[in-house]
């Protein structure tokens, strides 16, 4: 995955040094993960997440490993998801330091909290889909602990696709990712 550098949304000026190597909260927001900086500026660098469809995969691997989670709807959680799915099930996520692409990042102006309207709740089912699939159970209630609770009669739905998936494919547990990959 390349470096996602700014592009000033007023005057667009490019900015080098974005975002790079990401890890997560419990609540499944991406934050920035600082790590000793690679011996040479072209080797790459292990991320335990990435920051949204910014990779690049073999084709054939992609879909074997299910591709993005078909029940997911509108946006978030797909970071999530294919990274976990990624390093879980014997692939490497590498932050590639001498690539970038530059993204337009609105400005307080234009930002109104979200990138457009979702309706209620459809952020966090996402997210909570990918947790119910890629994380051991006590972490999955660590996440439900800290975020919300889906609104009215919305669950996560039938997970039984991608969890085939993961038993077909004999994916790591979720413990066995946070001990060899997001230790921090």
């Amino acid at each position: 995955m390349p470096v996602i550098d700014s592009i000033d949304a007023d005057t667009f000026e490019y900015n080098l040094g974005g975002i790079s190597i990401l890890g997560f909260s419990w609540t499944l927001g991406q934050s920035g993960v600082a790590r000793k900086p690679p011996k040479k500026k072209t080797d790459p660098m292990p991320s335990p997440v990435m920051a949204g469809g910014l990779f690049t995969i073999d084709r054939k691997w992609f879909f074997e490993l299910g591709g993005y989670d078909e029940e997911f709807k509108y946006w978030g959680g797909e970071e999530m998801e294919i990274s976990w799915k990624i390093w879980q099930c014997g692939g490497r996520l590498e932050c590639i330091p001498c690539s970038g692409v530059g993204h337009i990042f609105r400005s307080s102006t234009h930002w109104q909290g979200a990138v457009y309207k979702v309706p209620p709740g459809w952020v966090n089912r996402n997210r909570l889909r990918a947790a119910s699939v890629w994380m051991d159970p006590k972490h999955i209630e660590l996440v439900k602990s800290s975020t919300p609770r889906l609104p009215g009669n919305m669950t996560v739905g039938d997970l039984s696709k991608m969890l085939e998936i993961k038993e077909k494919l004999q994916c790591k547990s979720f413990s066995w990712y946070l001990e060899n990959v997001y230790p921090e």
